[in-house]
């Protein structure tokens, strides 16, 4: 099995809603949640890492890039 390795940015969005910490990645519009900064982060890249997976192995690349409603998203400076 051939195995590739590849790094790329992901701008997240962390916030805190209902006592709990939100990592919502902007670019990829998943979201994910812990009752620390640290454990949203661990589970977003979780779900991050098993939505490009399924996306792969089903040819469904495009599902990987999705963006963050305006509202979100628009948080971030542009450039």
């Amino acid at each position: 099995m051939d195995v590739c390795q590849y790094e790329f940015p992901i701008r997240v969005l962390l916030y805190q809603e209902d006592g709990e910490i939100i990592a919502h990645a902007i670019d990829l519009d998943i979201v994910a949640e812990g009752e620390s900064e640290e454990s949203a982060k661990k589970n977003l890249r979780q779900l991050i890492e098993n939505q490009i997976s399924f996306a792969i192995q089903n040819g469904e690349e495009h599902l990987i890039w999705r963006k963050a409603p305006q509202e979100y998203s628009g948080l971030f400076p542009s450039g």
